[in-house]
């Protein structure tokens, strides 16, 4: 009886001192103000919520006129950066087949073949995720404890190659997989995403993959204290 009180007097000791070393998310506070100080970009508005002063009848004519113009010419060079957008999309493509090419003969010359490094490419985000947990040798149950959703939620997302997770679940499972910042773009670009600017919630998460923080409840509480929605409040529930 007196081994077992000496084991967990022990246990409590050793849980107290990792507590003591561990970094309290708080601290990081104001680094994460100076950072969205920094980099945040206000959105720009919609053109189509541009509201219109009462005017007269021939002045709201002239101005309706100028406006469809405007609208017209917003239209074509949405359309030229869509063009350019998807050019660049082509070309980021084909450096990241050349790049992968690169690091498999570099790697093992035998071990995989261009077809293997299309696949990657091609990869839709449940199968990169697959992989990417196996290359680290992280469980599943690992991974959905980390990211905090479900284990059903989990379940779904790799038994399906094609589902489409909401943002909130891609970046959560980005934190599990702790990917730093270029592993995160790419990770969430295969489910339509990306961080942004113009967004201070995603500023804090960039901060944290930034720094290599990763636990999803302090990151969740450091969003709240900045008056930002948890990542945990918004979980797919479908």
């Amino acid at each position: 009886m007196a081994d077992l009180d000496q084991d967990v007097t022990k246990n409590v000791n050793d849980n107290s001192e990792k507590d003591s070393n561990r970094i309290s998310v708080k601290s990081f506070y104001p680094a994460i103000e100076e950072y969205i100080k920094k980099y945040y970009i206000e959105p720009i508005e919609s053109f189509g919520n541009l509201s219109v002063p009462s005017l007269g009848s021939k002045a709201k004519s002239t101005t309706k006129r100028t406006l469809r113009k405007t609208r017209d010419v917003f239209s074509v060079k949405r359309a030229d950066l869509r063009e350019e957008k998807q050019e660049i999309c082509s070309l980021e493509k084909e450096e990241a087949v050349i790049d992968a090419a690169d690091e498999c003969f570099d790697e093992d010359l035998l071990s995989r073949s261009l077809t293997d490094v299309m696949k990657e490419v091609d990869e839709t985000f449940s199968e990169r995720l697959i992989r990417l947990a196996a290359e680290r040798n992280i469980t599943n149950v690992e991974i959905y404890k980390r990211a905090n959703i479900r284990r059903q939620l989990f379940s779904k997302i790799i038994s399906n190659k094609d589902y489409q997770p909401k943002k909130e679940t891609a970046i959560v499972l980005a934190l599990a997989l702790h990917l730093n910042l270029d592993e995160t773009k790419d990770f969430l670009s295969r489910a339509g995403y990306a961080l942004s600017r113009s967004s201070r919630r995603d500023l804090v998460i960039k901060f944290f993959i930034e720094n290599g923080y990763y636990d999803v409840l302090d990151i969740d509480q450091a969003l709240y204290d900045h008056g930002l929605e948890p990542l945990s409040t918004t979980e797919d529930k479908r």
